[in-house]
């Protein structure tokens, strides 16, 4: 299925026919004399009676090349006849036709459940046509065939669903000759000619407004499921400057069944039937009209939603909010399975209060704001029931990146990748939130609002956020039963014995596992935090930590605390060098 074998594929055992008969008509097309021509065909012929029975009745010579001509076409066809009845490839099952289409030419499996035609060959095209029940899986995209195949694809069935796809950014939106014009008009009458057979319908990269708005006007589109846009669009200053709002509402209101709709910088159709059949809901960089934007009526209005994408890349707020404004009850969304949202900390605030998602909802969040904003999760722990599982929060502060999972609690020594899985909530807090000891302290106190924490998991300390906020984060925790700590500075062992041994309340006083993993350790201190976290504490698992002695003497140090099973893994015995040494 290359598209470098586009070539029409001449039949088993036809070769040496086709070549003679190219070799006999450039032979009749040369300027050899007739004596020449009988010469080179028939060489057994060569003589002075045969030159002189061409010469005499010339008539008879031609009649034996046309028959000759007529005895290689059918030969030719004969051999294509059987090829299509006999091949095996000709005869195999349409599951099987189909498990090859949804195999592209590098051998990977194509995901996305569609195949292009133009990704296919001359063989695979015929195929292809004579099986109208594969056409479900294969995207048309139109810039990529030529209008001899389109029609030939179209002629072959009109009522089968189909998915088409412009995907020719340049020529479609911004045309530069006469050919692209036409060819742009050629695809404009393709799509109001076949949409009523149309199931998938993507339009752009860059469709300007206009030629949209004047295009679906023209439309009525019954089966259309899935719809994408992606259109030119500038940022609006007056209502009357977008007239075409009513159309595109008008277009909307013909697809009955649409299912998933992906629009990019379009205007948010206002139809009051669109949604209610809605799955799948992706917006990005919407033209919004001054005061018209409004997610939250629109999720109202889909009951059915299990995706809902949202981004805004430039960090522009989509809403005027007040912080004066009191919020209503959260609406609730049970069937919403996943929700990503790639917008300003303080519209994600206000959607995430706005709704009450589901337990198995998984969250997506990616803060593109430009200034600095304290607040992280919603405090009204009803917005977000999916955290009731949540057993364990990661913090990477050199990725900026809290994730917060459901995952029991591991026995003995786990890796990082044993302890990875789907995140119920995925935050990018961006460069502009700086993660402070005040944000993460109102991200656990609201966590801890949903429920008892049992795994925290801290990463890279030592750059960004110091051991002493650390403890604080801890005392928060009371009832923390599993720390994983990755990356921190030498102190962070001796502050949490210490205020394990000496504060008020204990910190860690139920810890039961410890994790220290790419870590320079001190004895002493290991020793002195597994005494103070002493009766509780019951593994200490040490991954890819550096000592300061040897190995034997660290193991026969570590092994005299009783009741924990320790186990280092990875780990090097290096003799820690004076600075006298380290001068030297």
């Amino acid at each position: 299925m290359d598209a470098t074998c586009d070539t029409n594929i001449p039949p088993k055992g036809c070769g040496l026919l086709t070549q003679s008969l190219e070799t006999f008509l450039a032979s009749l097309q040369s300027e050899w004399p007739p004596e020449k021509r009988f010469e080179r065909l028939f060489p057994e012929a060569s003589n002075e009676n045969a030159r002189t029975a061409i010469d005499v009745d010339l008539s008879n010579a031609t009649r034996t090349m046309s028959d000759m001509i007529n005895s290689f076409k059918y030969a030719v066809a004969n051999l294509k006849s059987r090829r299509n009845t006999e091949a095996t490839i000709n005869n195999l099952p349409e599951k099987v036709l189909v498990c090859i289409f949804d195999i592209v030419g590098n051998g990977g499996y194509n995901y996305r459940g569609i195949t292009r035609l133009s990704w296919t060959c001359a063989m695979w095209r015929d195929i292809c046509l004579r099986n109208p029940s594969l056409w479900r899986c294969i995207d048309l995209s139109l810039n990529a065939i030529s209008p001899r195949i389109l029609d030939l694809f179209v002629e072959r069935n009109r009522t089968i669903p189909r998915s088409v796809k412009i995907a020719d950014p340049d020529s479609l939106a911004f045309p530069s000759s006469s050919r692209d014009e036409s060819r742009r008009k050629n695809y404009e009458a393709f799509i109001v000619r076949e949409i009523n057979s149309i199931r998938d319908l993507a339009l752009g990269w860059a469709i300007p407004n206009k030629w949209f708005v004047t295009t679906t006007v023209k439309l009525e589109p019954k089966l259309l499921e899935m719809l994408s846009i992606r259109c030119v669009h500038c940022t609006p200053t007056q209502e009357s400057e977008y007239p075409e709002d009513r159309r595109i509402n008008n277009f909307f209101d013909q697809c009955p069944n649409l299912r998933y709709l992906s629009l990019d910088g379009i205007l948010l159709p206002s139809s009051s039937t669109i949604y209610n059949d809605l799955k799948t809901l992706k917006i990005t960089s919407p033209t919004i009209l001054p005061g018209t934007f409004d997610i939250i009526s629109i999720i109202r209005r889909a009951p059915l939603l299990e995706t809902l994408f949202l981004s805004i890349s430039d960090g522009t707020s989509l809403f005027e909010i007040e912080e004066t404004v009191k919020l209503e009850e959260p609406i609730p969304v049970v069937n919403l399975k996943y929700l990503t949202l790639e917008l300003p900390s303080a519209d994600i605030l206000y959607i995430l209060s706005s709704l009450t998602v589901g337990s198995s909802t998984h969250i997506s969040l990616k803060n593109t704001s430009t200034r600095s904003f304290t607040d992280i999760l919603p405090l009204d722990p009803r917005c977000l029931p999916c955290l009731s599982g949540a057993e364990k929060v990661a913090i990477d502060r050199q990725s900026q990146k809290i994730e917060i999972y459901q995952s029991r609690i591991p026995t003995g020594v786990c890796t990082t990748s044993e302890l990875a899985g789907e995140p119920l909530l995925s935050y990018s807090l961006g460069p502009s939130i700086r993660l402070t000891v005040a944000s993460l302290v109102h991200l656990v106190l609201n966590l801890r609002n949903i429920k008892e924490l049992t795994f925290i998991d801290i990463t890279t300390l030592s750059t960004k956020l110091s051991a002493g906020d650390l403890i604080i984060l801890l005392s928060l925790l009371p009832d923390i039963r599993c720390v994983r700590l990755h990356s921190c500075g030498p102190d962070v062992c001796q502050l949490i014995a210490a205020h394990a041994q000496h504060g008020r309340p204990r910190l860690c006083h139920v810890l039961e596992a410890l994790y220290l993993e790419s870590m320079v350790l001190k004895e002493k201190d290991v020793v002195l935090m597994c005494t103070s976290l002493a009766p509780h504490i019951q593994s200490v698992s040490v991954l890819k930590c550096s000592f300061g002695k040897q190995k034997r003497h660290a193991m026969s140090i570590l092994k005299t605390i009783q009741g924990i099973d320790l186990q280092i893994v990875d780990s090097t015995f290096n003799p820690l060098r004076t600075k006298a040494q380290k001068r030297d």
